[in-house]
């Protein structure tokens, strides 16, 4: 009995604590889930966010090419973007966008800014709904294909060429998402960037990113920030891999 005494009065302070630190991930996550939902109904292309930038680039360097990055959060955390000859690197990535919010702001975004080449890393805040809704996998699944393929086709149309990559895989879950995920996900995204791959459309190359950044069906440990996010050496094995390939895209095209 005193064994049993002694084990509930640590015990149960210690279940208390645990619960209280679950509590907070989870209603942080609420939370930042909420404003994103609200940042989106107020701004759904993100208008605040690049008009001015936009207005201050001004026409594409003489010497050079511009090459726009487009794209969700892992476009936005890539700090260091790849070197591509003499080319000027644009960052246009928005955390939180789906494929469908990608595909509004295009044309401002790439051909509006006179980009010669676009990179495109999009997809993956489609495919994790499916943590919430994994009976619509086909229908999302198609949504973000069809958005991706008619990104590539509206640029190839206006002349702009095209790298797009493969959607990353995905870390291990953290505790704050256990709730909103299913594996349904992972599914999705093989079955989706197995599409991807199939593209051809006149001035798009496809970057295949799995051989890069895959360790079975998840992301390198070494490369993974959270569930969803590459590490800085996530993203220097993105450029060591890539540079040569974009330098390919921009020069050339298919």
């Amino acid at each position: 009995m005193k064994i049993l005494k002694g084990l509930l009065i640590v015990g149960i302070p210690l279940l208390l604590i645990a619960s209280v630190g679950l509590n907070y991930v989870l209603i942080k996550r609420s939370v930042r889930e909420f404003k994103e939902t609200q940042n989106l109904r107020l701004d759904p292309i993100s208008q605040n966010r690049f008009a001015k930038k936009n207005a201050d680039l001004g026409a594409p360097l003489a010497q050079g090419s511009r090459v726009v990055f487009l794209g969700d959060s892992r476009i936005a955390q890539w700090q260091n973007l790849p070197e591509i000859g003499n080319a000027e690197r644009v960052n246009r990535g928005v955390g939180g966008e789906t494929t469908a919010q990608v595909l509004l702001r295009a044309d401002r975004d790439v051909t509006g800014i006179g980009a010669s080449l676009v990179v495109i890393q999009a997809g993956i805040n489609d495919l994790k709904t499916l943590g919430v809704v994994p009976k619509r996998k086909e229908e999302i699944k198609k949504s973000c294909l069809k958005n991706l393929t008619d990104l590539c086709r509206r640029f190839s149309q206006a002349k702009v060429k095209v790298a797009l990559m493969t959607i990353f895989p995905v870390g291990e879950v953290d505790l704050g998402r256990k709730l909103i995920w299913d594996d349904t996900i992972l599914q999705a995204l093989e079955e989706v960037n197995a599409e991807l791959r199939k593209i051809s459309l006149p001035n798009v190359t496809i970057l295949d990113c799995d051989p890069i950044l895959k360790e079975g069906d998840r992301i390198k440990s070494s490369f993974s920030k959270d569930t969803l996010h590459l590490n800085p050496a996530g993203y220097k094995a993105l450029n060591l891999a890539l540079e040569e390939k974009l330098k390919e895209a921009l020069g050339g095209g298919n």
